[in-house]
């Protein structure tokens, strides 16, 4: 699990995803969580000025991704994420 909408945690799913494994992108923002989720699967590669895309299409992923809402500034917020994820 990682914060995995921009920067080393989106990479850090891209490559977790890509070798098969379930991935859970722990996020505050959850529609930015969704698009990194758009990303990823398409191939984008997180850098200095944004997403690029491969110009070949991606193969399938064996892995799967989903998104949860995380901020660990609030103890709310870590509280839901608790009792969600254990369902």
């Amino acid at each position: 699990m990682t914060g995995g909408n921009s920067g080393t945690g989106y990479e850090t799913c891209k490559a977790l995803y890509e070798a098969g494994a379930t991935v859970y992108l722990a996020c505050r923002t959850v529609s930015k969580g969704e698009q990194a989720v758009k990303d990823i699967k398409k191939g984008g590669t997180f850098g200095p000025i944004g997403i690029t895309y491969p110009k070949e299409p991606v193969k399938k992923s064996g892995g799967s991704l989903t998104v949860v809402e995380l901020d660990l500034a609030d103890l709310n917020s870590i509280s839901r994420f608790v009792e969600d994820f254990k369902q």
